[in-house]
């Protein structure tokens, strides 16, 4: 559940984001939300329960439950809803970095943004970790570092008259 809430702060971190990958970043994370939570509901819930109900059954019985859970892996629409929401979690992060590099947010964090594709590889340590923790880094330093230094410019631009000068006269 934690990639649909990640999802959702992407989302939300392109608010007021306004150009074409912005627009396909949003779109790729309701894809990815929609497709991670029922892969993980499926998969995640199915073969926990199989796994810890196997536990209790003699060795030979356990080799039908490690048969259940590859017929479960390698059914059609398991395969196909993962590499959806796989696809869609590379396009969002992707197209979410390249909008808010271009509405001027600094290398550095967007880099780090780009650090999340490590938990697409696996969500076993170390990968998860690390992409969990640079989306919360970048995140972060996005919203409350530049967004704050950015909403003060645009403030000292508003209350500075038009045409004054900001050079002291000696």
């Amino acid at each position: 559940m934690h990639l649909a809430e990640m999802g959702y702060s992407l989302f939300l971190l392109l608010q007021g984001v306004h150009s074409t990958a912005a627009t396909i970043g949003r779109c790729a994370t309701v894809i990815f939300v929609a497709f991670e939570v029922g892969y993980d509901t499926s998969v995640g819930l199915n073969s926990g329960i199989l796994v810890f109900n196997a536990t209790a059954l003699p060795v030979a019985q356990q080799g039908i439950v490690q048969k259940a859970l590859q017929e479960l892996y390698g059914n059609p629409a398991i395969v196909i809803s993962y590499y959806v929401f796989f696809l869609a979690g590379l396009v969002a992060i992707c197209s979410a970095a390249w909008a808010l590099y271009h509405v001027g947010v600094p290398r550095l964090p967007v880099i780090v943004l780009l650090g999340t594709l490590f938990s697409t590889y696996s969500h076993a340590l170390p990968y998860g970790p690390v992409g969990t923790t640079c989306f919360l880094l970048a995140v972060l330093w996005i919203e409350l570092a530049w967004r704050k230094s950015a909403s003060m410019e645009s403030d000292s631009m508003i209350i500075a008259p038009v045409g004054a000068s900001t050079e002291s006269v000696p």
